[in-house]
């Protein structure tokens, strides 16, 4: 929502809160049944992270192309955890 109307702002408050979901995501204990991903669960949490310091480099330059590349390298992280399950 905030990426296509270039709201770099709204994006920058949020990293705060994706920093914190990371480590409650890092802190949770996997159900039994899915011991099977967590080496791939937790090197895709820390990508996340990595991805949401990647934004924080970024955001501040004003540059339309580095911004929305840093995102969708952020959301592609997601979506890789999430497609774990």
């Amino acid at each position: 929502e905030y990426l296509p109307q270039k709201d770099y702002a709204s994006i920058e408050k949020v990293l705060p809160d994706l920093k914190e979901g990371c480590a409650k995501l890092l802190a949770v204990k996997l159900h039994p049944s899915r011991q099977s991903v967590k080496k791939d669960y937790v090197e895709g949490v820390k990508n996340i992270q990595a991805s949401i310091d990647g934004v924080e480099k970024v955001i501040g330059s004003k540059s339309d192309e580095k911004i929305e590349t840093a995102v969708e390298s952020l959301h592609e992280s997601f979506e890789n955890v999430k497609g774990l399950f």
